[in-house]
């Protein structure tokens, strides 16, 4: 009997002493860190945190110092009517509100694509990280956005569209600015929860707004005549649907999904 228990007692060590050698990397070590990962680089919040914060800074002097105007704009982003009503108003672009609110735009952008450069494409669509790269990021915005204003501009003179040109690149300049405002606290949950769900959340909303400007371009290349029908296909090739495919095509080639 005694025999036969210490045969037991050494097959069932035997058995164990396997089982911890096959499946000792998985239950070693107090587990706390598992399953959780950086998904962004370290000290990465401390310098979003003071964007975001001048942000808000920033929508709070437009809420207390230019109120009607910022009201303004976001009443013509929803009633596109109203966007020759606006134009009365005076220039929208080389005002302080308009400033401060394209500002903010840049920056939610910017940070957006930081933040999913980690998120959904493993910190391999740009290389580097940190504030450097951010600023790299916003500095490519903003020459990219300029670019395509000078580029309106001298079509509408080739083409005698000005006062079309003018619309389209204001209609642009607005719906940027509104579209900071709904980025903001898309961000703040990006920032300090970060998850795809959310990022597609933001996808999504950018997406929504490229075709609404879209269709409110198109609207008001046909309402203004002269309107060419070969400077509309210029401006959604060149200008909108080939950058949207390049950084389509980076994201999906470059995405851990």
């Amino acid at each position: 009997m005694n025999l036969i228990t210490s045969i037991s007692e050494a097959s069932t060590s035997g058995i164990r002493s396997v089982l911890l050698s096959q499946f000792s990397p998985i239950i070693q070590g107090s587990g706390l860190g598992y399953p959780s990962a950086d998904v962004m680089p370290h000290n990465t919040m401390d310098w979003m945190f003071i964007f975001l914060i001048g942000c808000m800074v920033g929508i709070g002097i437009l809420r207390y110092q230019f109120n009607r105007r910022f009201k303004q704009s976001i009443q013509t982003f929803f009633q596109f009517y109203s966007l020759n009503q606006f134009t009365r108003e005076g220039n929208f672009m080389s005002e302080r509100v308009g400033f401060i609110l394209f500002s903010i735009y840049l920056i939610c952008l910017s940070m957006f694509t930081y933040q999913a450069n980690f998120v959904l494409g493993s910190g391999s669509l740009f290389i580097g990280s940190g504030i450097s790269l951010f600023l790299k990021i916003l500095v490519g915005y903003s020459i990219y956005f300029l670019t395509k204003t000078g580029i309106n501009q001298l079509t509408g003179i080739i083409f005698e569209t000005r006062e079309a040109s003018y619309l389209i690149i204001l209609d642009d300049f607005i719906i940027g600015c509104i579209n900071g405002l709904m980025l903001i606290p898309i961000l703040f949950f990006t920032t300090y929860s970060p998850s795809p769900i959310i990022f597609y959340i933001g996808g999504a909303i950018l997406a929504f707004t490229f075709f609404y400007r879209l269709i409110r371009a198109s609207i008001i290349g046909f309402t203004y005549a002269p309107f060419s029908l070969l400077y509309l296909f210029l401006y959604l090739c060149s200008l909108e649907i080939v950058p949207l495919v390049v950084i389509i095509k980076i994201l999906a080639g470059n995405s851990l999904y």
